[in-house]
């Protein structure tokens, strides 16, 4: 007489079906995370630009103009060469600003503030959802400060 022996264990089949759906479980979730990074950056960044501009605005109301950039990101009073010598309301994290435009690389941790006189004074800082700069020209969010 002969007795099947009974194997235990899951096909190669089986195997492999498992191994799809976690990967595709997989899949789903880095996108999702991907999404959720990039708003929370664009809101990071958009959070920052907003206390930048309300932080200029002190420095407007404490002087009576608005700073240029060196006197904005030092903190210095109007013609001033001493740092944290302008208004102490309107201190700043010096590494919260740049000069130069933003880009991916740099858009969470500063804003760029361009002071060109009267009428060109904005904030712009790095889009993450839309993967661009914001400016004032093409997004309502940038701040632009008026004389």
């Amino acid at each position: 007489m002969h007795t099947k022996k009974q194997t235990k264990g899951f096909t190669i089949v089986e195997l492999l079906i498992v191994i799809v759906v976690i990967g595709i479980l997989a899949a789903i979730t880095i996108v999702a995370y991907n999404g959720v990074t990039a708003k929370a950056n664009a809101t990071s960044a958009n959070s920052l630009a907003t206390l930048m501009a309300k932080k200029i605005e002190i420095y407007r109301s404490v002087t009576g103009q608005i700073p240029t950039f060196d006197e904005f990101q030092n903190n210095r009073a109007i013609g001033s060469t001493v740092n944290n010598s302008g208004p102490v309301e309107a201190r700043i994290d010096p590494t919260d600003i740049i000069s130069v435009a933003p880009g991916s690389g740099n858009g969470t941790t500063a804003v760029r503030f361009v002071s060109n006189g009267c009428g060109s004074t904005f904030i712009d800082y790095w889009d993450y959802v839309n993967g661009r700069v914001t400016t004032y020209t093409t997004t309502p969010q940038s701040k632009f400060f008026a004389c």
